[in-house]
């Protein structure tokens, strides 16, 4: 199958959008996150967005420490663990 038509099993029940390809049920480094936390994410400008769900983690910290990924509309973009709040 292409990768572009790929389609990974979300490790959560109830997601929106595809799960990234490469995501993984652990962190790459420790933190108070698991799957399936509920979340608010603020962004670099300060816009927050909440009822977000935790749907996997990169194997490993991507730029500027990004590494959990959302149930989001950009779900392939990993966001850090300090722009989220547990709800």
């Amino acid at each position: 199958m292409p990768i572009a038509t790929a389609r990974k099993a979300h490790f959560v029940q109830g997601a929106k959008h595809p799960l990234a390809l490469d995501a993984t049920t652990s962190p790459p480094v420790p933190c108070d996150l698991k799957l399936g936390d509920v979340v608010t994410f603020t962004n670099d400008f300060g816009v927050a967005f909440s009822d977000l769900k935790v749907t996997g983690f990169t194997p490993c910290v991507e730029g500027h420490g990004r590494f959990v990924y959302l149930d989001k509309d950009s779900w392939w973009f990993p966001v850090k663990p300090d722009q989220l709040h547990l709800q």
